[in-house]
């Protein structure tokens, strides 16, 4: 099991795919692990080095005191990238995964060579902070009323009709998650201080949204498309907010199809 120490604490991460080939960033939606890729790695790893890893708060990674900032995850990714000796990689992140993408681009534009955004969001308004906070509050109850709360912002009708077993699955990782860690990273999620200035991002961008999506909207995503210079907006049909999960042959794709225009 890898770790390496990144801005104080260990973070958990992996190598997949080909050695030889430009390295694929997955970054793990808010209350996800590594794990959450296992669809996608088969589409990528003939092509492309593929790197893996837990945020803080995640999986195998530590724990510390809380909230975890979008910012934070983005300031711990940027570290990550440089132990590891990683110039520049292309990023694939799903919602709050994705969301930290942007300020790692803002800031960091020479490690960013290109970012697909699943799901993201780039501003907290009055509703959205109000479905984090009913997360939040379930969260200090128990795991299950957590899971429970989150599940139909989170999933699509036709996957939850088509996908028990993996629906299962993901219920069954909500249990075991620390409970602290879980409100640490639910918090942060709200703690996101990203100007308009993203605009200033010159990286090519995708940004991919479920049709369905009642956790953050397609309105969302129209909005970071409409202010990055380079960004491209696609829209998964018949999928909820984790769209890269519910539709992961689409959705790996039409990443593909992407990453042949900008590699």
């Amino acid at each position: 099991m890898a770790k390496v120490k990144v801005n104080g604490i260990d973070l958990y991460y992996e190598f997949k795919g080909n050695p030889e080939g430009k390295v694929v960033v997955f970054v793990n939606g808010l209350l996800t692990d590594t794990n959450s890729w296992a669809q996608h790695v088969p589409y990528f790893e003939d092509e492309y080095q593929i790197l893996l890893f837990d945020s803080r708060g995640q999986g195998k990674s530590d724990k510390p005191e809380g909230p975890y900032s979008v910012n934070q995850h983005a300031n711990d990714l940027a570290e990550l990238l440089q132990k590891l000796e990683i110039s520049q990689a292309n990023f694939v992140g799903l919602s709050n995964g994705g969301t930290a993408l942007l300020p790692l681009a803002l800031n960091h534009p020479k490690l960013v060579h290109s970012i697909v955004l699943a799901d993201a969001y780039s501003y907290v308004d009055a509703i959205l902070e109000a479905k984090i906070d009913a997360w939040l509050e379930a969260a200090r109850v128990s795991p299950e009323l957590r899971f429970l709360v989150a599940t139909p912002y989170v999933w699509g009708n036709t996957f939850l009709e088509e996908n028990q077993e993996l629906f299962d699955q993901f219920r069954e990782a909500a249990h075991e998650a620390p409970q602290e860690a879980t409100e640490n990273l639910i918090e942060g999620a709200k703690l996101l201080e990203l100007p308009d200035s993203i605009k200033k991002i010159t990286a090519p961008g995708l940004i991919v949204v479920g049709e369905k999506d009642i956790l953050t909207p397609p309105e969302y995503s129209r909005y970071i498309a409409s202010r990055l210079p380079n960004g491209k907006l696609t829209i998964l049909e018949d999928a909820g907010h984790a769209s890269a999960i519910e539709r992961a042959e689409k959705f790996c794709h039409r990443v593909l199809d992407f990453f042949e225009e900008v590699i």
